[in-house]
């Protein structure tokens, strides 16, 4: 993307434009090189003239919120980065649904859920991304995923239009919603229910604390970096070949869960490469399994 094209795509957007920005402040892992440009769109229009204009292009671009699930390269992102983080985040009650932008945090998600009386989202809590981003994934835990509240979601296809999706129209599988490629998650409408808010409020202090004591959610990590081979759980995998607390560079083996890898603080993405190839191969030769990722790797080789 030559300097013209990134002043014309600056004009656009209605929101903060920042050339070559550090992804490493952009994601929860605290790692990955310059991308050339990042938008913070703050409507639909400016979000629709950025897509259309990258299409017309040939420039790539990548959508994100909070910045998690998410490795960036060493040598950065070439094309645009759409970031929603601080255009899209309102929330509001329909009738009885929930309305949540996609680059609502889920934190607040769940905080606004909770103080309307409305249970569901609860389980989430601890996790350190984005409505959109825990729905492009179909985000779980205990024993629930976020297709189980989900009524229907709002969506800008590559082509600039938006449609709303029933709930019964959108293809989940474990940790995945398939989507046509370059649409963007907009907001999501959830059907949640009615619940007493200190019963709520009890259930999310009980899910926290378990959190807590089973996960480094207070390091910087990008969550899990396996998915779960069915029937067992990857970072007992990972912990059963041996390598809780095995560090390369600035990179980790969390010593509290073996499926999360933390920077130390000066980790670089060549780091955490080196440690998921070496997870995967160790666990491959003791178990015969293949694990497979979940985390997100973007960025220039």
């Amino acid at each position: 993307m030559d300097d013209y094209q990134k002043q014309i795509v600056i004009s656009m957007v209605q929101g903060e434009a920042v050339k070559g920005a550090p992804m490493r402040e952009l994601t929860t892992l605290r790692i990955g090189g310059k991308a050339e440009l990042v938008v913070f769109p703050m409507d639909v229009v400016s979000l629709r003239s950025v897509i259309l204009f990258a299409q017309d292009s040939g420039i790539p671009y990548l959508v994100m919120g909070n910045g998690s699930n998410l490795l960036v390269k060493d040598n950065g992102i070439a094309g645009i980065v759409i970031n929603l983080r601080k255009g899209f985040h309102a929330l509001k009650l329909v009738n009885d649904l929930l309305r949540a932008e996609a680059g609502c945090s889920l934190g607040r998600f769940i905080e606004y859920a909770g103080a309307n009386s409305l249970s569901g989202p609860e389980y989430l809590i601890g996790i350190p991304g984005s409505v959109g981003g825990a729905l492009s994934m179909n985000a779980g835990a205990h024993g629930k995923e976020m297709k189980d509240f989900i009524h229907s979601v709002e969506i800008m296809g590559s082509d600039g239009n938006i449609e709303e999706i029933e709930r019964d129209n959108l293809e989940f599988s474990y940790r995945s919603l398939r989507l046509k490629k370059g649409a963007v998650i907009l907001s999501v409408l959830f059907k949640l229910n009615r619940e007493q808010k200190q019963v709520i409020d009890e259930r999310k202090s009980g899910f926290l604390k378990s959190r807590r004591e089973t996960q480094p959610i207070d390091s910087y990590s990008a969550g899990c970096v396996f998915k779960n081979p069915q029937g067992v759980s990857a970072g007992r995998l990972i912990e059963e070949a041996g390598l809780k607390g095995l560090q390369m560079g600035g990179a980790v083996v969390s010593p509290l869960h073996a499926n999360f890898i933390l920077n130390s603080g000066d980790a670089t993405a060549k780091d955490v490469m080196t440690l998921i190839e070496l997870m995967k191969k160790r666990v491959y030769e003791e178990k015969g399994i293949e694990c497979e990722l979940e985390l997100q790797i973007v960025g220039e080789d």
